[in-house]
């Protein structure tokens, strides 16, 4: 039976950590953070959402070797309103 290498990546607050996986064909998402020591560190009360190269994905979608699997952190400010507070105080250092 082939095996699948799989990455898996967590951007915190202070660094970007990684980890690759080794799982049987067929493995789902699901199977892939049972064994992902790096998802089981991650406090449980946060609300992570879960990305394969960057496109949301259920917890059964079947993994592809090759694939790399992001845990999402929530945000802390709404992008738009990011770029709002940087545009005031970009006009407020030019006055």
């Amino acid at each position: 039976m082939n095996s699948l290498r799989i990455t898996l990546v967590y951007g915190s607050e202070r660094e970007a950590k990684t980890e690759t996986l080794e799982l049987p064909e067929g493995s789902t998402l699901s199977d892939a953070l049972q064994k992902s020591q790096l998802a089981l560190a991650i406090d449980p009360d946060r609300a992570l959402s879960v990305a394969v190269f960057g496109q949301l994905c259920g917890l059964s979608q079947t993994l592809a070797d090759g694939d790399r699997i992001e845990l999402l952190r929530p945000l802390v400010i709404d992008a738009k309103e990011a770029r709002r507070r940087r545009v005031a105080v970009r006009e407020r250092r030019q006055r």
